[in-house]
């Protein structure tokens, strides 16, 4: 009978040992995943990420942290600059400009941070700023207040008292586009055509473009965009064709002042913009048709390559009819202007001759 007790003491403690070893990986720590979002910026001021003592806040970035199941975390943010010139903040050797760790936070299931939470002390365990590299970042800001081109690189690691969880990182990428060259029509041409085609050089993605009317008796450029624009345009490429309709129809004999603006978003989803110098032109005056017009721009547009072909229909008297068609199917003016366009930033995929 003892000998049967013994046997089965040792068979539940077996099966004791079996269930531990079943369910003992439940209580395992559940995996924990940061995402993190950032806003579209190319520019930022020193004030931006400095986010904790800025005075103007703004949204630069969100953290996402998900666990399978109640836990608390604590995370270290940091952020480091690689300038475009190449220059170091810290010497050779790279560093972080600014260091966050927060307090210990909890998350039940999910839980998502801003920069602009990170604001409240209790929610930080600790905030340094690396005084040098700060204060380089600022003497090169000076005196637009706007932070060097580079990449602004943001960790989020897990802080020391953290469960372990992979580290993240995201790059705010500043190109900090400031310039732009007005190319066609030159100032104050005073034969351009009704439909102008005009074209600048600059390092922005977006564009704003305006044309107004020069009024009689106005003696300033400045004076006359103060008025109502004959053209207000928001654009992607470095190029525009006036169009023949959407817009009020340019005057022959009458001057007009145009300009573009370079966009460049910053925080809080706005953009801000630097405006290029302010040309006129004015369009030629006589009773040239609309589709005369349009040759001249399209022998401009398909460049001195094809200046004998215009040549030939120059010496053989030809004149436009009206009638638009291409590929035997009549087109409108307006598709006409987009098939221009098209042959402006690509000529050298046209090829044109003379039936």
């Amino acid at each position: 009978m003892k000998i049967f007790r013994r046997s089965l003491a040792r068979i539940c403690c077996a099966l004791l040992l079996l269930t531990l070893s079943i369910y003992c990986p439940s209580l395992a720590q559940a995996p924990i995943t940061v995402e993190t979002i950032h806003a579209p910026v190319s520019a930022l001021t020193v004030s931006d990420v400095d986010f904790v003592h800025s005075t103007t806040p703004k949204w630069l970035f969100t953290i996402v942290i998900r666990s399978a199941s109640p836990t608390t975390v604590t995370l270290k943010i940091s952020l480091r600059a690689h300038l475009i010139s190449g220059e170091g903040l810290c010497g050779e050797s790279p560093c972080d400009v600014v260091t966050l760790e927060t307090t210990p936070l909890a998350v039940n299931s999910s839980r998502t941070i801003t920069n602009l939470d990170l604001r409240d002390p209790l929610l930080r365990q600790s905030y340094v700023v690396n005084e040098p590299a700060r204060r380089r970042l600022a003497d090169i800001a000076l005196p637009s207040g706007v932070l060097p081109a580079g990449r602004y690189l943001f960790t989020v690691a897990p802080g020391p008292s953290s469960p372990v969880f992979s580290e993240t990182e995201f790059v705010i990428v500043l190109s900090n586009p400031s310039t732009v060259e007005l190319l066609s029509p030159v100032d104050r041409d005073e034969s351009v055509n009704a439909f102008p085609f005009f074209q600048w050089h600059g390092d922005a993605a977006n564009w704003h473009m305006g044309v107004y009317l020069l009024l009689p008796g106005q003696s300033s450029y400045e004076e006359a965009i103060s008025g109502v624009p004959y053209l207000d345009e928001r654009v992607t490429t470095q190029s525009f064709q006036y169009p023949s309709a959407g817009a009020r129809p340019l005057q022959p004999g009458s001057t007009y002042v145009w300009f573009v603006e370079g966009l460049t978003q910053v925080t809080a989803g706005g953009e801000t913009g630097f405006r290029s110098e302010l040309r006129s032109f004015t369009v030629a005056s006589g009773s040239e048709s609309n589709t005369s017009l349009l040759l001249a721009q399209l022998e401009q547009a398909l460049g001195p390559k094809y200046r004998s072909l215009f040549d030939q229909i120059r010496a053989e008297g030809l004149s436009p009819t009206g009638s638009i068609r291409l590929n035997g199917s009549s087109i409108s003016i307006s598709d006409l202007l987009g098939l221009l366009t098209q042959i402006q930033n690509n000529p050298d995929a046209v090829s044109a001759v003379l039936e």
